[in-house]
């Protein structure tokens, strides 16, 4: 569409800029560690202004130097193995308050990764917040409870560990066959059960 006259059309760093203000997920650009580029969703994620973040360096987001390192090594590993990464980090908000963001991106350079690295910013305070409150009533619950995904132990609470006689931490990764009397009575299990269990529906034993 042609512009009116008296109005030039938008050029495409402008068109760019509103694309990226428009995202509901942060999106910023990090050159050797410092920002050059923040979305509006930045700015509402972190309290602070684009002016106060431009050419300040990340470590202004974190509580401390070991935390800001640790999260930069994480980040640097993964980059090594697959060329982006992905990783949940607490960040410390303009006001002072915790935040946790799930940061994902990519190096624009693989042969230097710090040169410049473009990355999506999503605010999960909420559900973080939400996550450590549901884990500390389910590890106060009086019922064993445990999560068990291809027949092995994800999470077992307190009372679960208790009612089958393990430590703390020790079923984690462990396979479920420890609890039936042989091969034969945990291979039944999974051909009755685990059909129905695919399928959302309650079961019974």
């Amino acid at each position: 569409m042609k512009s009116s006259p008296g109005n030039s059309a938008p050029d495409d760093a402008a068109k760019l800029r509103a694309l990226v203000d428009a995202s509901p997920i942060g999106l910023c650009k990090i050159e050797q560690g410092r920002f050059s580029v923040v979305s509006r969703a930045v700015e509402e994620i972190t309290g602070y202004d684009a002016k106060e973040l431009i050419g300040r360096s990340t470590r202004l987001l974190y509580f401390s130097d070991a935390e800001h390192l640790a999260a930069g090594q994480a980040i640097n590993d993964q980059i090594a193995q697959a060329g982006k990464f992905r990783h949940e980090v607490r960040l410390r908000s303009r006001d002072g308050a915790e935040l946790w963001v799930r940061m994902s991106g990519q190096p624009l350079y693989q042969a230097d990764p710090a040169a410049e690295i473009c990355l999506l910013a999503e605010d999960i305070t909420a559900q973080r917040r939400n996550s450590v409150e549901l884990e500390a009533i389910l590890n106060t619950a009086p019922i064993a409870i445990a999560c068990v995904a291809e027949r092995r132990h994800v999470w077992v609470n307190p009372a679960f560990e208790t009612l089958m006689g393990y430590a703390s931490t020790e079923l984690k990764g462990q396979s479920t066959r420890a609890f039936y009397e042989n091969d034969e009575a945990f291979e039944a299990f999974g051909r009755r059960h685990y059909p129905a269990i695919a399928a959302g529906s309650t079961i019974e034993d």
